[in-house]
């Protein structure tokens, strides 16, 4: 982000990209914005390094039909270099066979700072904290809550983000929308 241009504008197109289909886009945005050893928290990740980031917006995109976003707000203090942002993430899972959208409302808290000595100018996202609607009802469920909040979090992103990769890779995500959209062509066919 430039230091000398609106840093909500430009949060917003960035957040635009995120939430695309656009793997290549959303990867291309990341390596931009993000610093090398930045950190991504949310309800179900901890993710290390702007590579792992990457890897988890394609993974995103590649699980789900389509996926869009909206921003509903941003709060910037160039004092700090905090950013609030208020979204709500809509995607069409491939596990579910594509039909049923699913809106997430979220707040991301983005800490950015100058980390290239070459380029002073030029602030990265160091931290990016997300609240999903459903983590708040998780972290406080009997048993369940203690758990969540642990290292296990992380063990589950990981090998959420491997098998997708592998789900992906074999096309098994694509299976399920291809069976729903026979079976709904055979009722149709039938009625």
């Amino acid at each position: 982000m430039d230091r000398g241009a609106q840093i909500p504008v430009q949060l917003r197109g960035l957040f635009s990209v995120l939430l695309s289909p656009n793997a290549a886009a959303s990867s291309a945005a990341i390596a931009a914005h993000y610093d090398k050893d930045a950190k991504l928290t949310n309800p179900y990740l901890l993710l290390n390094g702007r590579d792992e980031i990457i890897k988890s917006y394609a993974s995103l995109v590649a699980s789900n039909l389509d996926l869009d976003g909206q921003v509903d707000a941003i709060e910037y203090d160039p004092a700090t270099q905090h950013a609030t942002i208020s979204l709500v993430q809509i995607s069409q899972p491939k596990a579910l066979g594509g039909l049923i959208p699913i809106r997430i409302n979220q707040t991301l808290d983005l800490q950015l700072e100058a980390t290239d000595p070459a380029d002073p100018s030029k602030l990265y996202i160091v931290s990016h904290t997300e609240k999903h609607t459903a983590q708040e009802y998780l972290s406080h469920i009997p048993l369940v809550g203690g758990f969540y909040e642990t290292q296990l979090r992380s063990a589950v992103g990981q090998l959420t983000l491997v098998g997708g990769e592998v789900l992906e890779k074999y096309g098994v995500l694509d299976a399920v929308p291809a069976a729903v959209g026979k079976a709904r062509d055979a009722v149709e066919s039938a009625t």
